[in-house]
């Protein structure tokens, strides 16, 4: 137990910093994306895309559980177990948490995840969480 990653993980973020982007950000901007595009104005798919992908990325967004030996993340309805020696990367990118695994990960090749929150201030977000997974897999 004393491997286990003691900060708090993102299964235990917010509700507003998981539900809020994935269920209310990525439809509102993919409803966006199609008030943008214009069959009659094919340049309009220049402004649909850019919508449309960050809505794909919010749709897609994980929850992650580091534990001694695996990671696990669930995905939509289905939990999955990682091994860390598959992990190759592992970064930040504003309050998101990138891994990027050995093997492809539908639909972008990584697992997104939410930053959960720093429990001293509440605007920063904690990302004990990247170092821990960079500990376990070797990437520090």
């Amino acid at each position: 137990m004393a491997n286990e990653y003691k900060f708090p993980t993102a299964l235990e973020t917010f509700s507003a910093d998981y539900w809020f982007p994935k269920f209310v950000m990525g439809p509102a901007l993919l409803y966006s994306a199609y008030i943008f595009f214009n069959a009659e104005h094919p340049l309009s798919a220049i402004a649909a895309a850019l919508p449309f992908s960050l809505s794909l990325t919010f749709v897609w967004l994980s929850r992650v559980k580091p534990d001694a030996e695996t990671l696990k993340y669930r995905r939509l309805f289905q939990c999955r177990s990682l091994p860390y020696s598959e992990i190759i990367g592992c970064t930040t990118f504003w309050v998101w948490g990138l891994i990027k695994t050995r093997h492809y990960n539908f639909p972008f090749g990584r697992i997104y995840f939410a930053l959960p929150r720093d429990r001293t201030y509440d605007y920063r977000w904690d990302k004990g969480i990247i170092s821990f997974i960079r500990s376990k897999t070797g990437l520090t």
